[in-house]
């Protein structure tokens, strides 16, 4: 599922916003942008309508009417998102049909509130972590390393060796990159217990 829009080239314009089209994030974890990656229970707000944040800059509106036709408040979905609720960053994403952006703006704001998602399992955490993997491949498709390091910064010579005790041959070079069939969710489990060797917890979470 798309929000549907068609690329406009807006450096050509002098302007550093940009027109994308935005795919909906596998299991419904991230929204995928093109360098970086949005936790959806990061979103404190989705606005639709008049309560939509659009841009003010005159020839990124026009640019972006022309695809969607006038009043493309009705058409936009504002995104709210901040470490609290003074430092706010609103991201802005326009759908070509109405009724697109009010469902986008209803269905985010319902996983973004979800008290479960917010304290899900470990298994859970887990899956949101390789996912955020998965979304952030390099333009051959595979998983680059340091995006691994950048995940778990805090013993980077730890995180090596897990990779390393992962028996699938992965590479653990920071400017390495491991085929996305190379890395599976199985693969990414054994790289985690190399990583956090604790049987007393695996048993725990087994149990329960």
């Amino acid at each position: 599922m798309c929000l549907g829009l068609q690329p406009v080239d807006c450096k050509q314009m002098g302007m550093k916003d940009a027109v994308v089209e935005l795919p909906r994030a596998f299991i419904g974890f991230i929204l995928p942008l093109e360098t970086d990656c949005l936790e959806i229970t990061s979103i404190r707000d989705t606005r639709n309508g008049k309560y939509a944040k659009t841009p003010k800059n005159s020839v990124l509106r026009e640019a972006i009417e022309n695809i969607t036709g006038s009043g493309m408040e009705k058409d936009t979905v504002t995104v709210v998102t901040g470490p609290d609720l003074v430092n706010l960053v609103f991201l802005n994403f326009t759908c070509l049909v109405a009724d697109t952006a009010q469902e986008w703006t209803n269905e985010l704001f319902i996983l973004s509130t979800n008290l479960l998602a917010q304290n899900a399992s470990r298994k859970t955490f887990l899956l949101k972590a390789y996912t955020k993997l998965t979304l952030q491949l390099t333009a051959e498709e595979k998983i680059s390393v340091k995006h691994i390091y950048k995940m778990f910064p805090a013993d980077k010579k730890r995180v090596e060796t897990a990779l390393s005790n992962c028996g699938a041959g992965l590479p653990c070079g920071r400017n390495d990159s491991i085929p996305l069939t190379n890395f599976s969710p199985e693969v990414f489990l054994t790289f985690i217990q190399n990583l956090c060797p604790r049987t007393d917890t695996d048993s725990i979470f087994a149990e329960w």
